[in-house]
């Protein structure tokens, strides 16, 4: 006798017996069929969610499986019990639309009513149908019996009217079709409809008020506590929580209003930016005036002499950001808005940053979003140098240092002022002393270390041996503030706060198309080692990194 597969979907759970009694009777009628569990905890009476599961499930069996499927609210009632066949697999249970995914496969060749009482229990209750007529009509048919023994072929087979996402305009409407065991929150938007709607455009997932951008591609890609959506195992649209449960995170239920909207980030949150920015105004002219001798505090008409050094130092770091932002839109990774950081220092400000909403996909992408910022930036602020260093002096002192001072400012100097003594102070414009901090803030995020600029191309570099060169380049910062200058020794012990090691992206094996040039840097680096350091140096300005220390 040949041995068939019998899977059970039912929303009876595993307390009762009634799960138990059900293989029981098939076992007692084919001992050889083999019985096999999918879920036994579909939401009680809840027919599309049973629905949703045996399409997500039946076609990971071998062909010929039996799928009897008990979710049965009419159970007594008027309602007919059926078999469906499609030239794989057979499908037993009640006659209420739960198998209406299958007859949307366009795949049956027959639906047969059972009404043949010999293929069933003597007795028949009119509360558990699961026992009396469904597990004994798959018990037979695992015996190869045909369906026509028992009973009529019927059309008229319910359906039930299957929920499918709305488009209208740029925003596609769906909705939770089920939670799972973890609380995951499985759509009704399948991989195809996404990406259709989409074609590959950003986009939100929103949902009870919250905004979520982008896919990951697994639930490890986000810290855990955090929303995020991403592409299930059933292949459609998933929202979980890493380490979470997304159901009790969001207080939902099943039939939720999921939202895609397309163009995600045309719609950033401005209004923290901008009050950060109008803040590191104030502090940067609070600054800058100081430097020019003028306290706001006591001739506050006065802070506009703050305007030059601010102006210029804010456009260096705005242009910096914005290299990141539209690199980072570039590679389709959603990015915040810059935000500014005011400080009541002598310079104002902590700077800028951005932050990733998500991981980028390839070592290519880490490579354009940390370099494009440093490279804007530098050009300003080597542009507001030369400027500062042409312009009339103003009140701003810059002491040059003989281990200090960068190549570069050392040059532009005798170039535009001509010889200066050593350990010499000269006066600068507020432009120019803009641009110096511009090129000294620059370099030290270049610092091949963690999440800085810096750590970005060196990690798309060297990939995990970006440790090692994070390592040497925190023993270099220790031996120069025990023996050169000691300020070294404040930024050894920051990059040690930030993190030594580069969080890896979602694929570090591809090769982004958009940056086939770097492939064909990786390639030239593998075959010439040797080269490794001469690149880094010439792509990125190295020189600057131990160079610029001009503040003693």
């Amino acid at each position: 006798m040949d041995k068939r597969i019998i899977t059970l979907i039912t929303d009876f759970g595993l307390r009762d017996g009634y799960v138990g009694v059900m293989k029981g009777v098939i076992s007692g009628i084919n001992p050889d069929a083999s019985v096999i569990d999918i879920s036994h905890r579909v939401a009680p009476q809840d027919i599309s969610e049973a629905a949703a599961i045996l399409k997500d499930s039946y076609r990971y069996f071998p062909k010929g499986a039996i799928h009897l499927l008990v979710v049965d609210p009419g159970v007594g009632g008027s309602r007919r019990p059926i078999i469906v066949e499609t030239p794989d697999y057979t499908f037993v249970g009640p006659d209420n639309g739960v198998f209406t995914p299958i007859y949307e496969s366009g795949e049956v060749l027959r639906v047969t009513e059972i009404s043949n009482r010999e293929m069933l229990l003597p007795y028949i209750s009119s509360t558990f149908h699961g026992r009396d007529v469904f597990a004994p009509a798959a018990a037979h048919l695992s015996k190869l019996l045909p369906s026509s023994i028992f009973g009529p072929e019927i059309t008229d087979y319910v359906r039930i009217k299957a929920s499918v996402p709305e488009i209208k305009g740029d925003i596609m409407t769906g909705e939770v079709a089920y939670i799972d065991n973890f609380g995951n929150l499985i759509t009704n938007i399948d991989i195809g409809t996404l990406r259709n709607f989409c074609e590959d455009e950003n986009f939100d997932v929103e949902i009870k008020g919250k905004t979520i951008h982008g896919l990951k591609k697994t639930y490890a890609a986000s810290a855990g506590g955090k929303l995020i959506a991403l592409i299930g195992s059933s292949n459609r649209l998933e929202i979980a929580v890493n380490q979470g449960n997304a159901g009790d995170f969001l207080k939902t239920e099943k039939g939720a209003i999921v939202k895609v909207r397309k163009g995600g980030g045309r719609h950033l949150k401005y209004k923290l930016n901008l009050f950060l920015f109008i803040a590191t105004v104030f502090t940067t002219l609070f600054a800058g005036a100081l430097q020019q001798g003028v306290n706001p505090l006591v001739t506050p008409w006065k802070i506009y002499k703050g305007f030059p050094f601010s102006f210029t130092l804010l456009s260096i770091l705005l242009i910096h950001e914005l290299g990141h932002f539209f690199t980072s839109r570039k590679h389709k990774i959603q990015a915040t808005l810059p935000y500014f950081i005011p400080a009541p220092s002598f310079i104002g400000t902590f700077g800028a940053v951005i932050s990733m909403k998500e991981l980028p996909r390839s070592r290519s992408a880490i490579m354009d979003i940390g370099v494009s910022g440093p490279l804007a930036g530098f050009v300003v602020a080597v542009a507001a140098y030369i400027l500062g260093l042409y312009l009339p002096s103003g009140q701003s002192t810059l002491t040059l240092s003989p281990v200090g001072e960068s190549i570069l400012s050392k040059a532009l100097i005798w170039l535009i002022r001509g010889d200066v003594p050593e350990h010499a102070s000269i006066l600068i414009h507020p432009i120019g002393f803009a641009g110096w901090l511009g090129l000294f803030v620059t370099s030290l995020n270049l610092l091949p270390v963690g999440q800085l600029d810096g750590g970005h191309v060196s990690y798309a570099l060297l990939g995990d041996k970006q440790r090692f060169l994070a390592w040497f380049t925190v023993f270099i910062l220790i031996f120069l503030g025990l023996f050169v200058w000691q300020g070294w020794l404040f930024w050894a012990f920051l990059t040690l706060i930030i993190g030594i090691r580069h969080p890896k992206p979602i694929d570090p094996q591809k090769k982004d198309p958009r940056s086939c040039c770097l492939d064909h840097l990786y390639h030239h680096l593998h075959a010439h080692p040797l080269c490794l350091l001469k690149k880094f140096i010439a792509y990125h300005y190295f020189l600057l990194d131990f160079a610029s220390t001009g503040i003693v």
